[in-house]
């Protein structure tokens, strides 16, 4: 697991609704790719942001690249 990971206690699939979008993915695109419903994937990205430090998912990209800074982590997984 990351130091992300870890460090903001991310279950797998959070961690993985992360890699997404960071390629700045839809829902119904995350959806697509992993098989699920559009609501499910919605309510694991709502339980992703409340733990993350960042108010919005377009944030996330920058966000990644400097907390990965910040920890020191050539790789983000």
């Amino acid at each position: 697991m990351s130091a992300i990971s870890k460090k903001y206690k991310l279950t797998k699939r959070e961690t993985e609704m992360l890699l997404f979008l960071q390629d700045e993915l839809t829902n119904a695109r995350i959806a697509a790719e992993l098989v699920l419903s559009e609501s499910t994937v919605k309510n694991h990205v709502s339980n992703l942001m409340k733990k993350l430090p960042i108010s919005n998912r377009k944030e996330i990209p920058k966000w990644i690249e400097e907390i990965n800074d910040q920890l020191s982590d050539d790789t983000f997984f």
